[in-house]
């Protein structure tokens, strides 16, 4: 996974010395609205600089059941969640910049193992540190503005972002409020068009997040994820994000305790093997039918 991040269009160096907020040169419609994003969502150059790593606490609502989870970003792009599985098992996503990992606890005696090619895509292209509309001068970047469309009730921006590896993502930005309510990407590994909703946003430390997120494809609701806490510069480490060199060691990183409500709109039926025993486990899909020794369960495109 040496070239990881080449594949995905991702350069550290580049994100490192880069103003994340030059419009410079833009067309002068999607300069005004981007100002207006970064005013909005970020607070401003100052808040931007004093945000440095990112924690999440949550829940995934799928079928087959609602599965606490811990996610960390860090800048310029690195990423990890770590979602809690029964039994005290963990499933593992990370980048570290340079080399995309999974681990599950449950399969291939703990080791930690090259995330697969095209999940590694999807993975490392959503690991940018707050999204895609950040940095719109990055080399062989491409950022411009399609109209005006809807996204439930709310009227918004349709953007089209592609990256400098041909990537192509949708985001929707509130005319009002210039939230971003919407993304839409392409799913390397099948091929379908995933949708986000995002909703319930809140301000921390001068950023505002969404605490909620619906995903959907091909017409179906694939999970909803529930975020009970965010919290800024935790001392969040690079290393934290880099492959372990032997198998997994517990930690002290407990899973986070669920006090919200269960999700109450229907899921589709999860695909899997059942191989926790019991059907209400059969979200997990079997490796040997997919393909994939860590199943992805929860895009790092949420965050």
């Amino acid at each position: 996974m040496g070239h990881a991040g080449e594949r995905a269009g991702s350069d550290p160096e580049t994100l490192e010395t880069a103003d994340p907020f030059n419009t410079e040169g833009l067309d002068s419609k999607l300069s005004f609205v981007l100002g207006r994003y970064y005013e909005r969502n970020f607070g401003g150059p100052a808040a931007w600089e004093a945000t440095q790593s990112i924690r999440f606490d949550g829940v995934l609502n799928v079928s087959g059941g609602r599965f606490p989870f811990v996610a960390f970003k860090k800048k310029p792009n690195l990423c990890k969640v770590v979602l809690f599985t029964p039994g005290g098992g963990r499933i593992v996503s990370a980048y570290d910049g340079s080399d995309a990992w999974a681990l599950n606890t449950s399969q291939q005696n703990g080791q930690p193992v090259s995330m697969p090619e095209k999940e590694a895509q999807d993975f490392i292209r959503d690991a940018s540190f707050f999204g895609h509309l950040v940095y719109p001068k990055l080399k062989s970047k491409q950022i411009e503005i399609l109209g005006v469309t809807r996204v439930e009730d709310n009227s918004c921006y349709e953007i089209k972002i592609t990256l400098p590896n041909g990537a192509e993502i949708l985001s929707f930005l509130d005319t009002a409020s210039y939230a971003e309510r919407k993304i839409v990407a392409t799913n390397a590994s099948t091929g379908q068009q995933e949708t986000i909703i995002f909703s319930d946003f809140r301000e921390i430390g001068g950023v505002r997040f969404p605490f909620a997120s619906v995903k959907r494809a091909g017409g179906e609701m694939i999970h909803r994820v529930e975020t009970t806490q965010i919290q800024l510069n935790l001392g969040v480490m690079s290393w934290m994000f880099q492959r372990p060199a032997g198998a997994y060691v517990p930690g002290l990183l407990s899973a986070p305790v669920d006090r919200s409500e269960p999700a109450r709109e229907t899921l589709p039926p999860a695909q899997g093997s059942g191989r926790f025993g019991e059907d209400r486990w059969t979200v997990f899909p079997d490796p040997e039918q997919s393909g994939n020794p860590v199943p992805n369960l929860l895009n790092n495109s949420v965050f």
